[in-house]
């Protein structure tokens, strides 16, 4: 219990800072920033009510975890609400994020039905349907990764940043979902695993071991505050995204100028160091010759 309540603070602590950062900057909340808020009240929520109320603990029969059922309300709904976010943060149409939200959401809530599981054969088909489920994250995570590298290449105007800014943001959103739940999912199969392998000697009731519902409560804080922290730093990165490509475009253009300026041009830059650095444009071959000026040509 003492985990969940710090677990809870910690997130509604979380939550209360970003409300009061937007109100000091006086910014309109967007929809990223509503659903992050209510990522974390509702995770925070689910963690005060386990640490301080009695919640239902169930027992599942097949892998010998205890299976608390406020957890998997809270991983259910946040499945569904933070994957559908990171789709739509760039989505052309509803349709996408909308699938592989109700995958994925679908995918947590088979957390209900194992504790209900008579058979190892209907646990391992509910096993199986949630992994097929969850598994189309990694190909969805990859098609961000291509895009958002082709958003890079293709921006070339300072109507554009924006856009590219918000595939950046899907991209690491959909980074941090897919690690997020490969994490959890691995924690779940490890805690299952020790408790079929040891059986009786895992324990019952009270003396069943807390360890896995604290690696919960952590692994809980540590996702809701890497994906907090990926939606509040987006804001920040518009400027400066757009200050770093006016840079890429004017050093482009100042190459483009340099490369074909039939004058001969030298340029001399002074560096930290105190030493000097000079360059010459490739007019400079008409004075010295092909070779003599190649030594010159060089940034």
């Amino acid at each position: 219990q003492l985990a969940a309540r710090c677990a809870g603070s910690v997130l509604a602590a979380s939550a209360l800072a970003r409300v009061g950062h937007l109100a000091w900057r006086g910014a309109k909340p967007t929809m990223a920033d509503a659903a992050m808020l209510s990522a974390n009240l509702i995770a925070a929520s689910a963690n005060l009510l386990m640490g301080t109320v009695g919640t239902p603990v169930l027992l599942d029969p097949v892998s010998g975890t205890s299976e608390y059922m406020v957890r998997w309300c809270e991983w259910g709904t946040l499945g569904f609400l933070m994957t559908f976010v990171t789709e739509a943060v760039s989505a052309r149409t509803l349709a996408e994020p909308l699938s592989l939200a109700a995958l994925v959401g679908a995918a947590c809530l088979c957390g209900y039905g194992f504790p209900l599981c008579t058979s190892a054969y209907a646990w391992a088909g509910l096993m199986l349907f949630a992994l097929c489920a969850y598994l189309p994250i990694f190909p969805r995570y990859v098609r961000r990764r291509r895009i958002h590298r082709a958003a890079e290449s293709a921006c070339a105007s300072p109507s554009e940043v924006a856009q590219l800014v918000a595939e950046r943001t899907a991209h690491r959103l959909m980074c941090c979902c897919a690690l997020m739940w490969t994490v959890i999912t691995v924690d779940y199969f490890v805690t299952a695993a020790i408790a079929w392998r040891l059986g009786e000697a895992y324990g019952s009731g009270a003396s069943r071991p807390q360890l896995p519902f604290v690696v919960d409560c952590v692994l809980d804080v540590i996702a809701k505050l890497a994906y907090a922290h990926v939606i509040s730093s987006a804001h920040a990165h518009v400027p400066v995204e757009a200050q770093r490509q006016q840079q890429r475009w004017i050093r482009e253009a100042m190459d483009t100028v340099w490369a074909g300026a039939s004058d001969a041009v030298l340029l001399s830059e002074l560096r930290p160091d105190g030493t000097a650095r000079t360059i010459g444009s490739k007019g400079l071959a008409q004075i010295v010759g092909e070779a003599g000026a190649r030594r010159w040509s060089a940034w």
